[in-house]
């Protein structure tokens, strides 16, 4: 018996698909720049001491010692469950789609976007503490803030009230006054693409990407952040943030220079991916979920600095 019809037709299709993800942040970019520590219990307060400063001189003998009451805080951290999930069903598998592979993988990048928002909330957020066994929150400090219009210490006429290297010294300047060892701790800059631009283009225009200016050669070095990294020994860290919380609108936003001991990241359980099949739902899909505990806290806010830069 002869077959009939065209070859297309007697043949069955078949796909090689080649999975790519869809362009998104690859999951947390924030969660290195803190102090990690491993959270137990209902919440982890971490406590530190105040300084003391009653040290005198003596002038006469056998005087009366007045000693000076030390000041103790707690930080408290309190663990925020955070979760990503989806559905694999039976046509995603005909269509070659494997359930424990680029599905898992893209809701890990999800739930390490989601800690991100976490985190940058936290870092001008009010922070839980006990001040000598009170409980209560602390604000950021307006006196670390460095106002959109500022111009000190600019090398020449700012025309772009947008991150410039005069907010930049201002910055380390307020870090510096606030004791932070500038020579030894590491500095960070958190900010969006569109300051960092703003940066490189100025820091070109003045001439300061040169490698007296640098640690690194600056044409050397791929994407905005990595071309400004070694810029006063500062590492820079691209966060797209504009639709977070701790984050401005309505034509300005939020640059952050801080050391690593400024932030502590607590984690009580790591991310844990579970894949089962619901056979309560027709066609029995599988459901993909990816579940983490963490909380955030400031820990000291003399030693973070909010930059208002114009978009």
């Amino acid at each position: 018996m002869a077959l009939t019809g065209t070859p297309v037709d007697l043949h069955i299709r078949k796909y090689k698909d080649v999975i790519e993800h869809e362009l998104q942040q690859k999951g947390s970019v924030l969660s290195a720049l803190m102090t990690q520590t491993k959270g137990e219990g209902t919440s982890l307060s971490i406590s530190r001491m105040g300084a003391i400063d009653n040290a005198i001189e003596v002038t006469a003998r056998w005087s009366l010692i007045e000693p000076d009451a030390a000041t103790f805080e707690r930080r408290i951290v309190s663990p925020v469950s955070i979760s990503s999930s989806s559905f694999v069903d039976h046509l995603d598998l005909i269509r070659g789609i494997d359930p424990t592979s680029q599905v898992v993988s893209a809701i890990s990048l999800g739930l390490g976007r989601k800690k991100d928002a976490l985190l940058y909330a936290a870092m001008s957020g009010l922070a839980a503490r006990e001040l000598d066994g009170i409980p209560g929150t602390v604000a950021f400090d307006s006196n670390n803030t460095i106002a959109v219009n500022s111009v000190a210490n600019a090398s020449a006429t700012v025309v772009d009230n947008g991150l410039h290297e005069g907010k930049i010294k201002t910055a380390l300047n307020i870090l510096a006054m606030n004791f932070v060892d500038l020579d030894n701790d590491e500095i960070v800059v958190v900010g969006t693409a569109s300051q960092f631009t703003k940066l490189e283009t100025r820091l070109e225009s003045l001439g300061q990407l040169r490698r007296d200016f640098m640690d690194k050669t600056p044409l050397a070095q791929p994407g905005l952040a990595r071309v400004l990294t070694g810029y006063k020994g500062l590492k820079f860290i691209q966060y797209q943030a504009l639709a977070d919380a701790g984050n401005l609108t309505g034509g300005d936003e939020y640059v952050y220079i801080f050391p690593k001991s400024a932030m502590t990241l607590a984690t009580w359980n790591e991310p844990k991916v579970t894949v089962e099949a619901q056979t309560n739902r027709h066609g029995h899909p599988w459901l993909i979920n990816a579940m983490m505990d963490l909380g955030a806290v400031r820990m000291d806010e003399k030693k973070m600095v909010r930059v208002i830069c114009d978009i």
